[in-house]
């Protein structure tokens, strides 16, 4: 949709950059659950809650008359909206999404629609999100083994891999940051097999840069170099520059072989350290693996089978995966709750904090770390109470 056009008879929109929509469609996210924490209950927080916020907030009605036809104002305007203080910071996150046109903002709602469809559209990982047995700040502190176990043939669920990854990280340089010297307790390794599959996780090169020093280590497994440049594009040369140590067992990419010849160098005769040949040949029986180590020189490796190790189970001890229930989830009522309270109770919601321009980006950053805000009282509603 890049450097498109979009055409309205009361509204007419350029579009210069696909971010638009992907920005919009977040702040509209981080609007819904900014409302959720205010004004629901804790156990109407979950998917199916932010779902049917959507479904009634956005809601619109088709009037006509004998000239024209048009839509009334979205539902959340005109039964909430409209008795808050225009200061907070919700307002921040739905300008972009209110003050337009109604086929800009179906736009912007597809967009959201689109990225929310995995969370929506199934009972069992609403089911598996809505709680957590998970304390991220304990990871760094004693010994924690964590699993993702997700299908093969269903990409879909990879994404939750790449959120569960960007979580996690945030949560230990938060808890990293809390100790004397900066960095964990106990070294956290991310094990990533099957990584440029992933979908892109944001920031990732940041990530790799500021983890080490933080007690962090990411070994990224990877079949494919240029499956790591469809997600990632230039960030792709970053990820793999901040690599020190390669393990390199078997590849058909000619580039990709071709670097290693380069940075492996030349003997003293300025003959190839090693060749395309020899890095096909590499003897899987004997483990064979050419081994790129930081600072140290390029060496041919017998690595041990896994089921060689003395501490992997056998077979014998089968592990037992826990079931995940089905749970009958509370769901809030964003159009009984706007009917039911009254414009004074309305006007009292998110308690009389503004939202600072670095309050504005620390939240869009991470909505889980900031508490959730609230406006003042307008004073005419006070003095109607009067």
């Amino acid at each position: 949709m890049s450097n498109s056009f979009i055409q309205d008879n009361s509204c007419p929109v350029t579009i210069k950059n696909d971010s638009y929509w992907h920005n919009n469609a977040s702040n509209l996210l981080a609007a819904f659950i900014l409302i959720l924490f205010e004004c629901a209950d804790e156990n109407q927080i979950n998917f199916k809650s932010l779902r049917s916020i959507r479904k009634q907030a956005l809601k619109q009605d088709l009037k006509s008359d004998k000239n024209k036809s048009e839509y009334t104002p979205p539902f959340i305007v005109e039964h909430f909206l409209e008795y808050l203080d225009g200061d907070i910071y919700l307002f921040s996150f739905l300008n972009g999404v209110i003050d337009v046109c109604d086929t800009t903002r179906g736009c912007i709602v597809s967009e959201f629609d689109q990225a929310m469809r995995l969370f929506f559209s199934q009972d069992s990982i609403v089911n598996l999100l809505s709680e957590n047995e998970i304390d991220f700040s304990s990871i760094g502190k004693k010994k924690t083994v964590v699993f993702l176990i997700v299908p093969d043939e269903k990409t879909i669920y990879r994404r939750l891999v790449s959120i569960f990854i960007k979580q996690c990280y945030t949560e230990l340089i938060n808890e990293a940051q809390k100790q004397p010297n900066k960095s964990l307790p106990v070294r956290v390794n991310f094990l990533l097999d099957e990584f440029s599959s992933l979908p892109k996780i944001q920031d990732f090169p940041n990530m790799l840069t500021a983890c080490r020093s933080r007690g962090i280590r990411f070994v990224l497994i990877v079949q494919s170099i240029n499956q790591l440049r469809k997600f990632y594009g230039d960030d792709a040369e970053t990820i793999r520059g901040n690599c020190d140590n390669w393990i390199f067992l078997f590849s058909r990419e000619v580039q990709l072989l071709e670097e290693l010849i380069k940075l492996a160098g030349f003997k003293d005769n300025e003959e190839q350290l090693v060749s395309i040949s020899m890095l096909q040949t590499l003897n899987k029986e004997k483990g064979e693996a050419f081994i790129l180590s930081r600072r140290n020189n390029p060496y041919i490796a017998n690595l041990m089978d896994i089921d060689d190790y003395k501490f992997i189970a056998t077979d014998e001890y089968q592990t037992e995966y826990p079931h995940n229930e089905l749970k009958t989830l509370a769901v809030f009522d964003f159009n009984k709750f706007c009917h039911e309270k009254d414009r004074y109770f309305l006007s009292q919601l998110f308690d009389g904090k503004k939202m600072t321009e670095d309050e504005y980006y620390k939240l869009a950053e991470d909505l889980d770390s900031e508490p959730i805000f609230s406006s003042k009282v307008p004073a005419s509603f006070v003095d109607e109470k009067k």
